[in-house]
C-alpha cells in the first residue's frame, strides 16, 4: 500500500512540475535566453542549432531549448520542431496543431 502511495505521489510531482521543474527566470521577462540556458543546443548540427535558437522554447513545456540537454528534434509536415526533452514529444504527436500554433 505504501509503495503504491509513493508511486502515485511521485507521478503527481512530475505532473505538477513538468519536465524541468521550476522555470528559470528570463532576463527582462521576455523570451531571450540567458548565456548558459541554451548550452545543450551545442549538441545539435550547425543547421539545427540555428533553427533551435530561432524557436527558443519547447512548444509543450515552454522551457528554453537546451536547458535540459540536447533538444529533441521532430519533423512534422515538413517543419522542424524541437523539444526540451523526449517526454514532450508524445503530447505534441497527439495534438500537433495545438503546439504548432504556439510557435507562430
Amino acid at each position: 500500500m505504501m509503495r503504491i502511495l509513493a508511486i502515485a505521489l511521485g507521478g503527481l510531482v512530475v505532473l505538477t512540475l513538468g519536465c524541468g521543474g521550476e522555470k528559470p527566470e528570463r532576463e527582462g521577462g521576455g523570451m531571450e535566453m540567458k548565456k548558459n540556458e541554451g548550452a545543450g543546443i551545442a549538441g545539435l548540427s550547425v543547421e539545427d542549432q540555428k533553427l533551435a535558437r530561432e524557436q527558443k522554447v519547447c512548444p509543450v513545456s515552454d522551457e528554453p531549448l537546451g536547458s535540459m540537454g540536447t533538444p529533441v528534434k521532430e519533423i512534422h509536415g515538413g517543419r522542424t520542431v524541437f523539444f526540451c526533452c523526449e517526454s514532450c514529444r508524445k503530447p505534441f504527436l497527439k495534438n500537433p496543431e495545438k503546439y504548432l500554433a504556439k510557435l507562430k
